[in-house]
């Protein structure tokens, strides 16, 4: 089926919905669903709270908004997508204001800590849902304009290095998540018979944040990914 036109209000609905609500609730239940299996119950230390809500917010979001530029880029066409990149970016900071507030207001105990925590998630959220949104729409902008070869005639466009912003952010998000891996792996199977207590969970969940990190520096820095 040929991408068919598409209006701003779709382009936004879909999009928001599917990068916001839809994969992040997956990714949230199938993190639920192994710490189950691991046997993993709340209540959290701050530091397991953290990672934990950082992990899943960079998942969710950051899968769900590639995973949804992939879907509009194959499914429609918009005369204008640079037109899309604000509404798409207020209807999902509303959202995400809403459901930070039904996060704290469920939240039990409703520590500080706790509350810190959800807001820097938020802020996470936000920040990798802007910045890859802006700049998949600004390129499928870009590609339509090479496409018609109108490009003189084609509107304003954004700062040009926002086409190298969605590459190194991908690659940054595979590092993470490779690092976590792998540093979750070192801490549960160094520690002896395969398995770690719960209170020690802590530890394994600190190691796969540090060396997540360093895998997201390291993808950060390593340029574009060809051939995604």
């Amino acid at each position: 089926m040929s991408p068919q036109p598409r209006s701003t209000f779709w382009i936004v609905t879909t999009h928001v919905l599917t990068s916001g609500l839809a994969i992040p609730t997956v990714v949230g239940l199938g993190i639920m669903g192994i710490a189950h299996l691991a046997k993993i119950h709340p209540p959290f230390s701050p530091l397991t709270e953290l990672i934990v809500s950082l992990a899943s917010m960079l998942l969710g979001t950051g899968g769900g908004v590639l995973y949804s530029l992939h879907f509009i880029r194959r499914n429609a066409v918009h005369e204008h997508w640079p037109s899309c990149i604000t509404p798409s970016l207020i209807t999902y900071g509303v959202l995400a204001a809403l459901g930070l507030a039904l996060s704290i207001w469920q939240s039990n105990p409703r520590t500080p800590e706790a509350i810190g925590i959800r807001v820097l998630a938020t802020l996470v959220g936000m920040a990798v849902f802007a910045g890859l949104t802006a700049s998949g729409l600004n390129q499928m902008s870009r590609d339509a304009v090479t496409a018609v070869g109108t490009a003189e005639t084609a509107p304003p466009e954004a700062d040009p290095r926002a086409r190298k912003i969605h590459p190194r952010l991908l690659g940054s998000g595979v590092g993470f998540v490779i690092g976590f891996a792998v540093g979750v792996a070192i801490a549960v199977f160094g520690l002896g018979n395969g398995g770690v207590a719960r209170i020690e969970w802590d530890l394994a969940l600190f190691a796969g944040g540090f060396v997540g990190i360093l895998g997201a520096l390291l993808g950060l820095a390593s340029g574009p990914i060809r051939g995604i």
